[in-house]
């Protein structure tokens, strides 16, 4: 005879909650095409029955989910919404790596971080953002790289950070000019993980590890995640010095471990003075409303104006006069 759910010990059924709640994501404006389908319904049958609704309340927390945010402004979106206590309990973050325009500025995902002093991540999960930077291929992959290693040298929030990369080039780059400088892409991961277990110490479990999609699944997203699809990556190897163009479409993924004592919580201290103007007597809710008139002006062909800071208000009229008319 099969036992009813109801008829299950209270105890069994707080198993049974806790299981289905770390089975889990929140989505965050996520386009329907990354869902997983059956995630929507996972604790909908909480919903039939106020005992199991109240009984579950005790496990409903933040720490159990993973949440998964579509971009920067999701990220934000997120963040906005949830107390400094509420922030420290999350333990597990996907991020598309898609940045925030503001007026022409570029604003990515780390650079808001220090805004969540007590942020501490078991797991952040950072995702290509692909084609939506309005960049060269080559310039979106060594911005990605020294993004990586500000994460080696200062990150915090975070105890275990894996990048997702849709293709070799991020570590594969031989030179590039930024600006009136060129730089050089050292040998990875022994570089990084040199500078993570100075940092942390090695006896304490610091790496970088970096792995590439088999020849097999050459073009396939997704397949990085799954050990059996995937190889160790290393610079130093005769296959990856002067890479093959074809080679380059292969999934990434470069994980950085903290050490296993180290303390990971974000202090707030890395605050870029750009992210500290942009939030100056303004909330996320009007900082969004003034990034989508600024688009709306850029689309309909006016200047691409770059108004100061005391020409915000009459910027901001005159966006409210283009919006009215449009």
């Amino acid at each position: 005879m099969v036992a009813s759910l109801q008829s299950l010990p209270v105890e069994l059924r707080l198993q049974i909650w806790d299981h289905y709640v770390r089975a889990s994501d929140l989505n965050i404006h996520q386009p329907r095409r990354f869902r997983r389908g059956v995630q929507r319904h996972l604790l909908a049958i909480l919903q039939t029955c106020q005992t199991f609704r109240l009984e579950a309340l005790s496990i409903l927390t933040l720490d159990k989910f993973c949440f998964h945010c579509a971009s920067t402004e999701s990220l934000l979106d997120l963040f906005s919404k949830l107390s400094r206590m509420q922030l420290s309990s999350i333990r597990h973050l996907t991020v598309r790596d898609i940045p925030f325009d503001f007026e022409g500025d570029f604003f990515f995902w780390h650079d808001f971080f220090p805004l969540c002093p007590g942020l501490q991540l078991d797991t952040l999960t950072i995702l290509d953002g692909g084609s939506s930077i309005e960049r060269q291929d080559s310039a979106v992959s060594s911005s990605r790289y020294f993004d990586i290693e500000q994460q080696v040298r200062a990150g915090h929030g975070w105890k275990q950070l894996r990048y997702l990369i849709d293709n070799t080039e991020t570590l594969t780059f031989e030179r590039v000019r930024i600006g009136f400088q060129s730089f050089s892409r050292e040998p990875q991961p022994s570089t990084w993980s040199s500078i993570i277990q100075q940092r942390d110490n090695r006896l304490t479990g610091a790496k970088v590890d970096i792995f590439v999609a088999k020849k097999d699944y050459l073009g396939q997203k997704g397949v990085i995640l799954d050990p059996e699809k995937r190889d160790v990556f290393d610079n130093n190897a005769t296959d990856w010095i002067r890479p093959r163009p074809r080679l380059q479409r292969r999934e990434m993924m470069v994980i950085l471990q903290r050490g296993k004592d180290a303390y990971i919580v974000e202090d707030g201290s890395g605050l870029k003075s750009s992210v500290s103007e942009l939030f100056e007597d303004r909330s996320w809710q009007v900082i969004k409303e003034d990034a989508l008139r600024w688009r709306v002006v850029c689309e309909s062909g006016s200047p691409r104006l770059y108004p100061s800071k005391n020409g915000q208000d009459a910027f901001r009229d005159m966006n409210r006069g283009i919006l009215r008319q449009s």
